[in-house]
C-alpha cells in the first residue's frame, strides 16, 4: 500500500511553519545561544539553540483551522512546552492534509508519539513547586509525568480513536517514529497515521548529565558561540541541545 506525508508541521529555532522553517534553511540560518540555570545559588551555561518567541494562543490563530477548534485547542490545560510546540505542529499537518474539511472515521486514525522522558524541565518545576505541600498536588501531574500525555491532548482535541503509542530510541526516535506511522498504514491497520515529536524539554539534571558524560557541547568563551555546532569537523566537542 503507498504511503504519503500529507500534511506537515513544525515548531524550531529557526522558524515557525514550514515555509518559514523551509526559508531558513535554504538561507543557512542557526540560532545558537547561551542557556543560564540558576541552582542553589550558582550559575550554569549551556550552548542552545533555543526556540523563541512562541505564544501558543496567538500561533494558533494563525492557523486557518475552524474557530471551534482553534477554541478547544486553547483550552487544553496544563500543557508543557513541548506539548504545545507538538500540538501546534498537529494542527498545521491535520489542516494541510485537508482533514479539516473531511470526515475522516476517528477509529482508523492512529498517533506516534516519538522520544522518552519528555517534560523532564515541567516535572522538575512541578516537584519543586508542591516539595513542602504534596498533598495539594495538582493531579493533572498523574498525567502529565507521562510521555503519553501528548497523545491524549491531540486525542481529545482531534477526537481520535485509533491506538497512541510512543516510541523512544534515544537520537533515533523520530526517525522511528516515522518508520512506525508508515508500518501501521501500509499494514493496513490504520488509513491516517499523526507522528508527532515534541521537543524535550531538559532540566538542569539533563544538561548537566549530558555534559558530564562528555556528550553535550560546552560554551568556549575564546570563540563565538554561533559556530558551536560542527559535528564533522576535527574540533567538534559535543551536540547542541536544540
Amino acid at each position: 500500500m503507498e504511503v504519503i506525508i500529507s500534511g506537515t508541521g513544525i515548531v524550531s529555532p529557526i522558524g515557525i511553519g514550514m515555509e518559514e522553517f523551509s526559508d531558513a534553511l535554504k538561507l543557512g540560518l542557526s540560532n545558537f545561544s547561551k542557556h543560564e540555570i540558576d541552582h542553589l545559588g550558582t550559575t550554569y551555561e549551556y550552548p542552545i539553540a533555543q526556540i523563541k518567541d512562541f505564544n501558543y494562543k496567538t500561533e494558533i490563530d494563525k492557523l486557518e483551522i475552524s474557530e471551534e477548534l482553534k477554541l478547544k485547542a486553547k483550552r487544553l490545560r496544563n500543557l508543557s512546552t513541548g506539548s504545545m510546540h507538538a500540538v501546534y505542529s498537529a494542527l498545521a499537518a491535520w489542516k494541510e492534509a485537508g482533514l479539516d474539511l473531511a470526515a475522516p472515521d476517528p477509529e482508523r486514525i492512529a498517533i506516534v508519539a516519538s522520544g522518552s522522558n519528555l517534560q523532564q524541565a515541567t516535572i522538575n518545576k512541578t516537584q519543586e513547586r508542591y516539595r513542602e505541600k504534596l498533598r495539594f498536588m495538582n493531579p493533572t501531574y498523574g498525567f502529565n509525568f507521562l510521555d503519553t500525555d501528548i497523545i491524549g491532548s491531540i486525542s481529545e482535541l482531534l477526537q481520535i480513536k485509533g491506538e497512541g503509542q510512543s516510541i523512544g530510541a534515544a537520537s533515533a526516535s523520530g526517525n522511528m517514529a516515522i518508520i512506525q506511522g508508515h508500518r501501521l498504514i501500509a499494514n493496513g491497520e490504520y488509513d491516517i497515521v499523526i507522528v508527532v515529536a515534541p521537543s524535550m524539554e531538559l532540566s538542569a539534571y539533563e544538561f548537566q548529565g549530558f555534559t558530564a558524560l562528555g556528550a553535550m557541547a560546552t560554551i568556549n568563551p575564546d570563540k563565538d558561540i554561533k559556530h558551536i555546532c560542527n559535528p564533522f569537523d576535527k574540533d567538534h566537542c559535543g551536540f547542541v541541545y536544540g
